[in-house]
């Protein structure tokens, strides 16, 4: 499938499922980074990127009446010297496969001649361009309302990757595994994480795309989200790393891996690597379509108790203890997420893509971290990123290990302080029967591993 025949096809497929609305999805603005002159690289909205691909800070497609228009502001006279000379409208127009392009000081006069309550449009994360579209359609852009009808059908079409956009995500896995190669490659004691970081986006680079979301090249593992990256590495330390690159059309890829800086893991980082591997294949093996996601993450709860269990930080029967949420001490967040165009695909839906109908996010600690709650269905592509934390603010909350009391061997946990934090993630396809890996040529078996930092 070629990009023009994706385009086209979910711009007549959008078109055809609501054939009696006016279609409105904007690109975005531009956000100036510190004065009028910098602004920080543009990336259109992801949903306008799916049916238009990349076009300029601004733009609006409004689609209505069997045929796609989309409005371009035109460039100032002395923007030429600036930046050079930008495309016709033609070639825009092929660029973004759209039936026509226009200016954008057309837009309201277009817009006019439909009836208000015929018109659907999509809110952005973009302030500016949210208060564009209320002067445009003068009311509120919302995710709920009557603009739930759009959205609705965008997820029904972005949860399922055709050919095209398959292709873009094996692009960019194979981005990150080139990155994953560079940085594995840097990773030394006395070496910073700096170093590692930027050899891995040395490759994102040289690729001529971007990141799909901030890195994590930390040693401080038990810090979820640590995207603060400068300390010196030392030997006996691990290395998290959870890196993507976008691909060419800006399709995200999403992996983790943890790395002894020394070359060797010690016999405690060792017990609880070997158990995070366990835990992601033993998930790996049962997605499939049909199976409820939830469903993966239990498993992958129960059997990280199992696991602590057999290491003596645990007592009792693992489904039980994963029933009181004992393993939220150790793993705090879901199992996984989608992925597409966004590394967390659609959230700027809120739940709605995540969640199936009628499904909410639990409150309950760990749960509530769970980003997907759906069955799994062929041409589906998710994360899937078991890991454990050795958190010394969960282990010194007496309000959470005070009911584990009677489960749960502090003194023994404390002996595994050292490792911080493992995360092992893969970008996975959900297939006909069964879910293909996408990122498998990255290593993550601890021989594996040794032998590549050692080399």
């Amino acid at each position: 499938m070629t990009r023009e025949e994706a385009l086209r096809g979910r711009q007549r497929a959008l078109l055809e499922t609501l054939p009696k609305h006016v279609l409105v999805i904007a690109a975005g603005q531009s956000r100036l980074r510190n004065i009028t002159s910098l602004a920080y690289p543009f990336r259109p909205a992801s949903s306008f990127l799916y049916f238009f691909g990349k076009m300029p800070p601004g733009t609006i497609a409004v689609l209505a009446e069997g045929s796609s228009t989309v409005f371009i502001e035109e460039p100032a006279k002395d923007d030429v010297l600036w930046h050079g000379p930008k495309p016709s409208f033609e070639q825009y127009r092929a660029a973004c496969c759209a039936d026509q392009v226009k200016s954008k000081s057309e837009l309201i006069t277009f817009i006019s001649k439909f009836d208000q309550t015929d018109i659907l449009a999509l809110p952005t994360l973009d302030p500016v361009t949210n208060g564009e579209l209320r002067l445009v359609l003068d009311r509120t852009v919302r995710r709920d309302g009557r603009d739930s009808t759009l959205i609705n059908v965008i997820i029904s079409m972005r949860l399922y990757h055709d050919a095209f956009s398959l292709a873009q995500v094996r692009e960019a896995c194979e981005i990150t595994s080139r990155a994953f190669e560079r940085g594995i490659a840097a990773l030394e004691p006395g070496a910073n994480e700096r170093k590692v970081r930027a050899e891995m986006e040395y490759a994102v680079g040289e690729a001529g795309t971007d990141l799909a979301f901030d890195p994590i090249v930390t040693t401080c593992g038990e810090v979820l989200h640590q995207t603060r990256c400068g300390a010196d590495m030392s030997a006996g330390e691990m290395l998290l790393v959870d890196f993507g690159a976008e691909s060419s059309e800006g399709y995200a890829s999403d992996v983790s891996r943890t790395w002894p800086v020394s070359g060797k893991f010690t016999g405690p980082q060792k017990d609880l690597y070997q158990l995070v591997l366990h835990v992601q294949k033993t998930a790996f093996a049962l997605a499939k379509p049909g199976i409820e996601f939830k469903e993966l993450h239990q498993v992958a709860c129960e059997t990280i108790c199992q696991g602590l269990i057999d290491l003596g930080i645990f007592t009792g029967d693992p489904q039980e203890l994963a029933r009181r949420g004992a393993h939220t001490l150790f793993f705090p967040h879901g199992l996984g997420h989608l992925l597409g165009l966004d590394v967390h695909d659609m959230e700027d839906f809120g739940d709605a893509a995540g969640y199936a109908q009628g499904r909410a996010r639990s409150e309950e600690f760990g749960y509530s971290a769970l980003r997907l709650d759906r069955v799994l269905e062929r041409d589906m592509i998710i994360t899937l990123e078991p890991g454990l934390y050795m958190i010394p603010a969960l282990l010194k909350d007496s309000q959470r290990t005070e009911p584990l009391a009677d489960c749960l061997n502090l003194e023994k946990a404390n002996d595994f302080l050292e490792v911080r934090g493992i995360r092992i993630e893969d970008t996975v396809l959900i297939t006909e029967e069964a879910s293909e890996s996408l990122t498998a040529s990255i290593p993550k078996e601890i021989s594996e591993i040794e032998a590549l930092v050692s080399a």
